[in-house]
């Protein structure tokens, strides 16, 4: 998952098996992360939004109004007091009045989190403060966004291990895949399956599936191999201690728990429906939609017909089916597209800003 503006905007790497809608179709990206930071912001004065226009970006507020003119080639949501921009190829950062405080000199750049943000530079990635200062060399073929319960997963001689804030490896690599900790657990893959580890790197959960998802919901979406059949495979839910919780249908297919509820995707003959189980398994909403998300803030968009909407968890239709694409809300915001162009609405389905650019979402 990441979410662009300008072709891009900045938000985060989703987790396995998620089904958030943080995808603007197909435009440029660059990894950085926002939704998902877990510093809390301080209050604004006013709500700004970052938009796109003819290929350059910049912040408007509610009126449209700009308060940041349209100047950078990409730009993202602002984290910790600073987005980042894109500006002939390179990334810097401006503070929330438009003043670059980070001059644009990175090959890539994620949004701040916890007062730190990772960068790429000449392939390798590492870690900068606020003031630009690196405070994590770049080193790395592979690093992960964030520093999550003060570890990030990174790669070493095809080996995936952790770091901890100055650098030094807390977890030895010995994982042939890794993701950053959820919950107190981390998924990885040790040869052909995946199980989990606590943070002091101890199997937490043995690693016996053939696919696994992120703990979300204290919840993560498992496959069991067949004993029998090769290519049978049972989903299942299970908790942090590694017990199934939740049974999965044939023919179904599920993602992970947000908000207390998991989209399910029902096969049948040709026809594909998604409706939400609860945390009993069962269908809290019966398989109806052509496609579905996860709820973000009491909403889900749902497609019918080539249509976007959003219902509330009882299934209601609170936002009619009528845009061409959407994103989750955030913050009480949501950016639809309507026509090829892009605008925001409210929780009311209210246009904030209308659809007249190439891509807009709320930038805080």
């Amino acid at each position: 998952m990441f979410i662009i503006c300008a072709t891009m905007m900045f938000i985060g790497c989703s987790s396995g098996g998620s089904k958030n809608n943080s995808n603007a179709g197909n435009q440029e990206t660059l990894q950085t992360v926002s939704q998902q930071s877990t510093m809390p912001e301080a209050e604004t004065l006013e709500d700004i939004f970052v938009v796109n226009r003819n290929g350059k970006c910049g912040y408007v507020n509610k009126d449209g109004k700009s308060v940041i003119d349209q100047q950078f080639d990409a730009a993202g949501t602002f984290s910790n007091g600073l987005a980042v921009v894109k500006i002939d190829g390179k990334c810097g950062a401006i503070d929330r009045s438009g003043e670059m405080v980070i001059r644009p000199q990175f090959d890539d750049m994620c949004a701040f989190d916890n007062n730190l943000a990772r960068i790429m530079f000449n392939d390798k990635y590492g870690f900068i403060d606020k003031t630009g200062r690196i405070v994590i060399s770049p080193k790395y073929d592979t690093v992960a966004w964030a520093f999550v319960d003060g570890l990030a997963a990174v790669k070493v001689n095809n080996k995936y291990g952790y770091i901890n804030k100055t650098g030094d490896i807390e977890i030895v690599p010995q994982f042939d895949r890794a993701s950053n900790f959820k919950e107190g657990l981390a998924r990885v893959k040790i040869g052909n399956n995946y199980g989990f580890i606590n943070t002091s790197g101890k199997i937490a959960i043995n690693p016996i599936y053939s696919f696994a998802s992120d703990f979300s919901d204290g919840l993560a979406c498992v496959e069991i191999k067949s004993s029998e059949n090769t290519y049978a495979r049972k989903t299942v839910f299970i908790n942090s201690k590694g017990d199934i919780v939740i049974t999965i249908p044939e023919k179904t297919h599920a993602f992970s728990f947000s908000e207390g509820f998991a989209c399910v995707t029902t096969y049948g003959g040709d026809k594909i429906q998604c409706g939400y189980i609860d945390k009993k398994g069962d269908f809290v909403i019966l398989p109806q939609y052509d496609d579905g998300y996860d709820f973000r803030e009491g909403l889900a968009s749902v497609e019918i017909n080539g249509k976007w909407g959003y219902v509330d968890k009882t299934g209601r239709l609170v936002i009619e089916h009528q845009f061409d694409s959407c994103l989750d809300f955030y913050k009480g915001y949501a950016s639809v597209e309507v026509g090829e162009k892009w605008g925001v609405i409210d929780t009311n389905g209210n246009f904030v800003l209308n659809p007249v650019y190439d891509f807009a979402c709320y930038a805080e």
